[in-house]
């Protein structure tokens, strides 16, 4: 069921996921900033007794932009008011890609509501080839939208898997000035975030999931952000993608909740 929250920064409106019950656990999305990415995620950890929440990010699906600058410590700030908003105390903290950089930011800030973290195809700070990679998706995304769109598409999932699953590549969305505006937005955040000093002061417990044909965050960054954080497990597995909660939902599902039964004795 959806529901929404004013935020207490600039009084944007948000759009949330709620589901299940149980010990909570809050999902982060990556760049594309939707709810909607954890369906099937949300689905199986409500089944087995979880209190899942998630939300379309600033300026994406039925969340208003408003006038905050966006930046990762904003978006973090964001999910800590949902956590606030909906009553949450500790919740086990999930991000991918983006939306892993976003959980760093937000157990570094408020380290008293993360149970444990679970980062999926993300990264510390920047390197070259991230860098070269989204400066070439951003000049796509103002040249050709739709292509823009597709290209994503070609880039997160395994070969194989589009060949399975080639309703993914059609686009019928229309991207009006607004929209291209908030991608742009969220592409300059990434880019400019930098956590590795942060990853290194992170004291709750963390496990880092990667594929290890990512083509848009190479496993390479997973490799060195397990370095960073004291005590973090690293699993990864050779394919999957960069969408490797879609691809290899079964896997990944099951890869949560075996984490998360370690915190049992926690409730």
């Amino acid at each position: 069921m959806t529901s929404y929250f004013e935020s207490g920064v600039d009084g944007a409106t948000f759009a949330v996921e709620r589901t299940g019950e149980g010990p909570a656990v809050l999902l982060i999305s990556g760049l594309g900033g939707s709810a909607a990415f954890w369906k099937g995620v949300s689905a199986a950890l409500a089944a087995q007794h979880y209190h899942v929440i998630c939300m379309d990010q600033r300026g994406i699906g039925g969340s208003e932009r408003g006038t905050a600058k966006v930046s990762i410590a904003q978006l973090a700030e964001d999910f800590h008011q949902l956590l606030m908003h909906c009553g949450v105390e500790l919740a086990h903290v999930v991000g991918h890609s983006t939306g892993g950089c976003i959980a760093q930011q937000l157990a570094y800030a408020h380290p008293e509501k993360v149970r444990s973290l679970v980062l999926g195809a993300t990264w510390a700070g920047p390197n070259a080839y991230m860098q070269n990679l989204f400066a070439l998706r951003a000049q796509l995304l103002r040249l050709d939208p739709q292509c823009y769109e597709q290209q994503g598409v070609y880039l997160s999932y395994p070969a194989e898997w589009i060949w399975k699953h080639n309703a993914f590549v059609a686009t019928g969305k229309k991207w009006g000035p607004e929209q291209v505006q908030t991608v742009q937005e969220r592409i300059e955040a990434l880019l400019q975030f930098d956590g590795r000093s942060q990853a290194a002061a992170l004291s709750v417990p963390s496990l880092i999931l990667s594929a290890e044909d990512d083509a848009v965050v190479p496993h390479a960054l997973q490799k060195e952000l397990q370095t960073l954080v004291a005590g973090a497990t690293l699993t990864s597995w050779p394919t999957g993608g960069h969408f490797f909660p879609v691809t290899l939902s079964h896997i990944y599902n099951d890869t949560l909740l075996n984490w998360f039964s370690r915190f049992e004795h926690d409730k």
